[in-house]
């Protein structure tokens, strides 16, 4: 073999060697390549909530799993400081409520009054047990951080103010067993019997022995409970408050009971107070009487019940 011939076959080792080497490289550069996508990938799952919050709304229970399964934290805030459990609750998303409480979401004081905003008037629920899950998933909550169960509003208004709103039997029968207080009182200085008696007897009437109602505190207009009852037309409620409220008892601009009812057009209620003795001549600050107001509504029945 001539030295040309060796030249060659050495130029085209060579060129090999070069082929082999660019080769490698590029397997390794297109490895590092990938491994910084996916680190990238990660890195932006964590940093941007939006997706996360996104899947909440649409009850993506699935494809939450999988974020926080990529590092997303299961605190994460979105643009309006709200916490992905908070969101979760306000949506009725309990499942990814339920997912995100097993992830180490945070349970916030104010948690506990979410959950029960979040339920629906019972009408509504129907069939659904939203209200049912909602307040298993208050449970777990409580199971979790006990303190949550004494969170009050800034209105003063502890939880049995929200869950007699929402007038979920259960809730409120488990939230007085845990000794949470029916006589608190809130800044307008009602108690939550003051929120029951607005409701039908038939959803809120239990309330009544169970919280050992006794007497009732007026509120900031020197209001009671049964002033109220009357002015919400919930006769039940009257029925059970005209044997324990004054049934003259005037508010801040002296109008008794029987003058709501007057003046609401409730002549059952007006029957009812006025065969509990209720004073059909006290003048309020307008200077009407019971009777006086009914002649203004020409209201014949309660004209009659009214001047007997």
């Amino acid at each position: 073999m001539d030295e040309k011939s060796n030249h060659l076959k050495r130029g085209e080792l060579m060129n090999r060697k070069i082929i082999i080497a660019l080769a490698a490289l590029f397997i390794i550069v297109a490895a590092a390549g990938g491994i910084r996508y996916m680190h990238t990938q990660k890195l932006q799952g964590e940093s941007n909530p939006q997706q996360l919050f996104e899947l909440i709304y649409e009850q993506d229970a699935a494809k939450v799993q999988q974020m926080l399964d990529s590092g997303m934290s299961p605190n994460a805030k979105n643009d309006m400081n709200q916490t992905a459990l908070e969101t979760a609750v306000e949506l009725n998303a309990i499942n990814i409520a339920r997912l995100l409480l097993d992830e180490g979401a945070n349970i916030e004081p104010y948690f506990s009054l979410t959950v029960l905003q979040a339920m629906v008037d019972p009408a509504l629920d129907e069939g659904n047990s939203l209200n049912d899950s909602l307040f298993e998933l208050l449970k777990e909550m409580a199971e979790k951080e006990p303190g949550i169960l004494e969170y009050h509003a800034s209105n003063g208004e502890n939880l049995l103010f929200e869950a007699i709103r929402s007038q979920h039997k259960p809730t409120i029968s488990w939230l007085l067993e845990k000794g949470i207080d029916p006589n608190t009182i809130n800044d307008h200085g009602e108690t939550t019997f003051h929120a029951a008696v607005k409701y039908p007897v038939d959803q809120t009437g239990f309330y009544f022995e169970e919280a050992h109602y006794l007497k009732g505190t007026a509120n900031g207009d020197m209001e009671t409970p049964l002033s109220l009852a009357v002015k919400s037309g919930q006769k039940g409620w009257v029925t059970l408050l005209k044997e324990f409220d004054d049934v003259n008892k005037p508010n801040s601009m002296g109008w008794t009971p029987l003058m709501f009812a007057v003046d609401f057009g409730f002549d059952t209620i007006v029957e009812e107070l006025i065969e509990s003795g209720a004073d059909r001549s006290l003048v309020n600050q307008d200077g009407d009487t019971a009777i006086t107001l009914a002649r203004k509504w020409e209201n014949k029945k309660i004209i009659e019940l009214v001047n007997q």
